[in-house]
């Protein structure tokens, strides 16, 4: 399964830190020329998936180890990718890239139910933004201490507002106008599918 060269920024949404053995996880799944990633931190919930040729995967690896792996051997301009392989103590995640190969274990149990979390965005007003205007406006607000911050959002042709006061009383406010957008976000396969009885957990997500 071939790995996306934003490995390290997807696996900055996980949370390395937890006990919670799945928030500290990358999800992988490969089927029918598709590969999925799936992390979260229970709180915010990130999906990648994309063209991939390749056996069938399912697995979960420890983030931590992965970003490791993916970093020994990657090489620019060339493909990364892993294959499970049978270590001394169990299943591990072989990373193979133009640099060499590295390993990262795997971790056993069940994700949270991704697909319930996004389900049916049809009704969904969609709103597109430049990621970099994005950024630099919650900077300011993350800057400034603020724990949370108002979004006001219309319809696709007006701008998001944004709002906030910050712990030491300074109201910052910000407009982000919209961009088009020509692709649809979430095709229907993975926007709408719902969970399969494998992907259901004792201790529910909290995303």
């Amino acid at each position: 399964m071939r790995l996306p060269s934003f490995i390290k920024a997807i696996v900055g949404c996980t949370d390395t830190e937890s006990s919670r053995y799945s928030l500290g996880g990358v999800k992988c799944e490969s089927t029918d020329n598709v590969s999925i990633i799936t992390v979260t931190d229970g709180r915010k919930l990130l999906n990648v998936s994309y063209g991939d040729e390749c056996d069938p995967v399912d697995c979960i690896i420890e983030a931590k180890p992965l970003v490791k792996a993916c970093a020994a051997a990657h090489a620019k301009g060339r493909n990364t990718v892993f294959e499970i392989v049978e270590g001394a103590s169990g299943q591990k995640a072989m990373v193979v890239g133009g640099a060499g190969a590295a390993t990262a274990p795997l971790i056993e149990g069940k994700f949270p139910r991704w697909r319930d979390v996004f389900g049916d965005t049809a009704e969904h007003k969609q709103i597109g933004v430049k990621p970099e205007l994005l950024i630099d406006v919650l900077a300011v607000f993350k800057a400034a201490g603020v724990e949370g911050v108002r979004v006001y959002i219309g319809d696709a042709e007006r701008a998001i507002y944004f709002a906030a006061t910050a712990p030491t009383g300074e109201v910052i406010r910000a407009v982000l106008m919209p961009m088009s957008l020509d692709v649809t976000p979430f095709p229907g396969e993975f926007g709408t599918e719902s969970a399969s009885e494998s992907e259901e957990i004792a201790e529910p997500a909290t995303v």
